[in-house]
């Protein structure tokens, strides 16, 4: 279970904010061999959730 509250394009605002984005949490799950990942606490600026898919 990880938060991730900005897309990458918001990036400087993450930071700022002390957040993550689907990128970084899905580093973290590479990271610790996690076998699935169930994000969490998504920016209400957003219709739907940043695109999984689409990150890197």
């Amino acid at each position: 279970l990880h938060e991730a509250t900005f897309s990458e394009k918001e990036k400087q605002m993450c930071i700022a904010k002390k957040h993550t984005t689907v990128d970084e949490a899905m580093k973290v799950q590479r990271d610790v061999r996690a076998t699935r990942l169930l994000l969490t606490h998504f920016s209400q600026r957003y219709d739907m959730p940043p695109d999984v898919d689409q990150a890197s």
